[in-house]
């Protein structure tokens, strides 16, 4: 006997366009059409998109005065009116924080539906990324009390990593849960590899659509100001710098012999690509503590892998394999980094010819999304088969 595939949408509200996010589930519906998965992805947003395959955007239909209203006390309402079940067996709706006042409400045919995804403590990133207010405290009242009504209506949750798992846990919400961490289409990536340290020049990248303080950019550069070695330090700054100190660091940098610092701003694939090629490794997160976290899984991270660069990290990632030689672990604070320590990592990486060819490996075996794809097919399996077993 033939079982029918049951049919699974992502959705997601994203009222202005990020292009990390976007990026990130574009590779994901690339590889659903790819490789044949049930799995399709909508999004919501106040912008004009063109559907491509496995990929469905939604313009949000709603006035101006609709929408302050709606997007700041009834998000989740807005959401679900705009939401078309129509054939879909399961929706994973990537949780918004402070969902709003009706957030429990779930429309009727809505209902034994939707998984809720969570990339983060919400209660935690509105208390450390915020300057406290009267928005601030409404939206932790809204997350605190409505968002658990939600949850509650919910028939399971995911997290990127386990500590995000158990911090919707200790909520109080008792649900099937299961850990989905991001990934990447591998296949797509361009295998670039890293230029091999010349003994003389460390050149890096990092690289971010906004460099928030979580991010740690003022870290690097602080750390940079303290290197007194030979060696020159090149750093390409890819994104948009909005810290007025992590700005005065970068003029601080520059004013240092041996010290170069490139700021691009944002850029497209094809110009980021042009500077991966040139350079020895990357830097990640590295001040996650900032954010009230100690784990999480990086879409940077994950690209990373896919290329062949080695990097620095300053947190815990499922995706990663810490056990490897091609990942510099620094310390989740606002410890100076020791670039002695740094050289010391990519001299001998360098020395490796297949350091790329083994992170390339493990991406395509852990990371890649036809493997997070089957993830997010099986938890909804196994949430049927207990539903069954229930009757």
């Amino acid at each position: 006997m033939k079982f029918k595939k049951k049919k699974i949408l992502h959705f997601t509200y994203m009222p202005d366009i990020s292009v990390g996010i976007l990026q990130k589930i574009r590779n994901a519906a690339a590889v659903a059409s790819r490789e044949d998965k049930p799995v399709y992805f909508s999004i919501l947003t106040n912008q004009e998109m063109d559907d491509e395959p496995h990929l469905f955007f939604i313009k949000n239909r709603y006035s101006i005065f609709k929408k302050i209203i709606f997007s700041n006390l009834l998000k989740n309402t807005m959401l679900f009116d705009h939401l078309d079940s129509g054939s879909y067996d399961y929706i994973y709706f990537r949780y918004i924080t402070s969902p709003g006042l009706l957030a429990g409400f779930i429309p009727k045919r809505l209902r034994g539906k939707i998984i809720s995804e969570h990339h983060t403590k919400e209660r935690f990133e509105l208390i450390f990324n915020r300057s406290f207010g009267i928005k601030t405290l409404l939206d932790l009242v809204l997350e605190e009390f409505f968002g658990k009504s939600f949850l509650k209506n919910c028939i399971g949750i995911t997290g990127v990593s386990q500590e995000v798992i158990d911090f919707e846990k200790n909520r109080g919400i008792k649900l099937p849960n299961c850990v989905i961490s991001n990934g990447t289409d591998v296949k797509n990536t361009s295998f670039s590899g890293f230029t091999p340290f010349d003994g003389e020049k460390l050149r890096m990248i990092t690289i971010s659509s906004a460099f928030y303080k979580w991010q740690g950019l003022d870290r690097i550069l602080k750390s940079i100001l303290c290197y007194e070695g030979e060696i020159e330090i090149h750093i390409n700054i890819v994104g948009r710098v909005i810290s007025p100190i992590e700005k005065d660091l970068i003029e601080r940098c520059k004013k240092k012999e041996k010290v170069y610092i490139y700021e691009h701003g944002m850029l497209d694939r094809i110009d980021v690509e042009k500077i991966i090629d040139k350079v020895n490794l990357a830097i990640s997160t590295l001040c996650l503590y900032r954010k009230g976290m100690r784990s999480t899984s990086s879409i940077k991270n994950c690209e990373f892998m896919a290329r062949g660069l080695p990097f620095i990290v300053g947190h815990h990632d499922p995706n990663i394999d810490y056990t490897s030689d091609y990942v510099l672990r620094v310390s989740n604070s606002s410890k100076i980094i020791d670039f002695n320590k740094v050289i010391s990592f990519i001299k001998r990486l360098s020395k490796d010819k297949t350091v790329s060819d083994r992170m390339r490996e493990f991406a395509l075996n852990k990371i890649d999304y036809k493997i997070k794809l089957q993830q997010m097919i099986d938890f909804t399996s196994d949430l049927e088969k207990r539903t069954k077993d229930l009757f």
